[in-house]
């Protein structure tokens, strides 16, 4: 069912010096404080209104001046980060009472139009209104956004997704509902054989998907029958639920990965006092393990904190015994056992490459602290540890919290 809401205001905005239509009711315009809101929101025009300026389809913010007298805008922000502004107002813009102005934001950084230098993510953002001092005045957060579709303000002060954008005039908001999100039988996670994936979703809709990470359109596949993954694997996908008149629902996203018998077997990302290189330097570090009975050569293999590729490569000739161990420095250090990348201790991953750069085995991790590495269990999964084994059996020791208390001994 589509809803009808009316929303606040009169039509007509103006740019101090440029003409715009309507009348002042004030010869001293008032500060934004408690006046100005962002109204609506478009992050993804495509055939909405074009900015007459660079006659491009621009995604725009709308404010609103609540007020009955004129506000200055000049010196006040805009962000698309809840960390202070970085675009600013041009001294001179003000905006009437009861009513609109429109932002472009084309990351074009005009410091005399107003053009941002920020764009926004059809995937998900926010924009934020700042005061000259700094002060957070106004705040909108938006997750997945469609083309053509933007987020605006109802009777209600809530925002709401509309199927009928309505920049520098009242909100007329027919609300876009959306499908519900389908679901996967196989969760995340690095798998030894291939896998299949059942996907499920509302009766009667019809479930759209990708295997390569691509955003999930009407365009896509059309999901009939499981899916084989035997390779690693980026699943997006979405249903849609067209006979009631809903749209495309939010994307489902999971990751496999299909590892051969190396794996990633234990992590030292921030190194004190474990073990030293041949340098004499307390690098960080990734242990590899053969899960297997056979003789493995790494040529072309490589290592990375990046799922989009690797630049280093195991030098040729590179091997590992079966039931073996591996280790790798990460320290920057770029050659035959040090890699061309550092790990951060705080947020990080650790990839796998094989010699076709398909990912092979992926491990992602938090906050590690100092000298206790990331392992594997005998149930495969990872966890910190504070018995760090480099070239060694893993040894679990779970962590206790109260050794990073303020009073604790680490």
């Amino acid at each position: 069912m589509i809803i009808k809401y009316i929303a606040i205001g009169a039509v007509s905005l103006m740019l101090l010096g440029c003409g715009g239509g309507g009348s002042s009711s004030s010869t001293t315009p008032e500060t934004p404080e408690n006046s100005v809101i962002i109204n609506e929101v478009l992050a993804s025009n495509k055939t909405i209104i074009a900015d007459p300026q660079y006659d491009k389809y621009s995604d725009w913010i709308e404010l609103y001046n609540t007020s009955d007298s004129d506000v200055n805008l000049g010196g006040y922000g805009l962000s698309d980060s809840a960390k202070g502004a970085s675009w600013f107002f041009p001294q001179g813009t003000t905006i009437q009472a009861k009513n609109y102005l429109l932002v472009w934001a084309d990351d074009k950084n005009s410091t005399t139009s107003l053009h941002t230098d920020f764009k926004l993510s059809k995937s998900g953002d926010k924009v934020v209104l700042y005061a000259v001092d700094g002060t957070l005045l106004e705040r909108l957060d938006f997750k997945e956004q469609y083309s053509d579709v933007s987020y605006a303000r109802d009777d209600n002060a809530k925002y709401v997704k509309t199927l009928v954008p309505t920049p520098k005039r009242r909100n007329e908001i027919f609300e876009a509902l959306e499908s519900e999100k389908p679901t996967a039988s196989l969760k995340n996670g690095v798998y030894a054989t291939e896998q299949e994936v059942i996907l499920s979703a509302t009766p009667g809709a019809k479930i759209y998907y990708e295997l390569d990470g691509d955003d999930v359109t009407t365009l896509s596949d059309v999901y009939t029958t499981p899916l084989k993954i035997h390779t690693y694997t980026e699943l997006r996908a979405a249903s849609l639920e067209l006979e009631q008149g809903k749209m495309l629902s939010s994307e489902l996203s999971k990751t496999y990965v299909i590892a051969k018998n190396i794996r990633i077997n234990e992590i030292l990302a921030d190194n004190n006092s474990s073990n030293v290189d041949e340098d004499g330097d307390y690098g960080d570090w990734i242990e590899l393990y053969n899960d297997s009975a056979s003789y493995v050569r790494l040529d072309g293999y490589g290592l990375s904190d990046s799922k989009k590729g690797f630049t280093w490569k195991f030098p040729a000739n590179t091997a590992m015994q079966a039931r073996s161990y591996l280790l790798v420095w990460a320290d920057d250090k770029n050659n035959s056992t040090h890699t061309d990348f550092k790990l951060s201790a705080k947020d990080d991953k650790v990839v796998l490459f094989d010699e076709l750069g398909v990912v092979i085995d992926l491990v992602e991790f938090k906050d590690q602290h100092q000298d206790y590495s990331y392992a594997k269990d005998a149930n495969k999964t990872f966890q910190e540890t504070s018995f760090v084994t480099p070239l060694a059996v893993n040894v679990i020791a779970k962590v206790d919290k109260a050794d990073f208390s303020p009073d604790g001994g680490v």
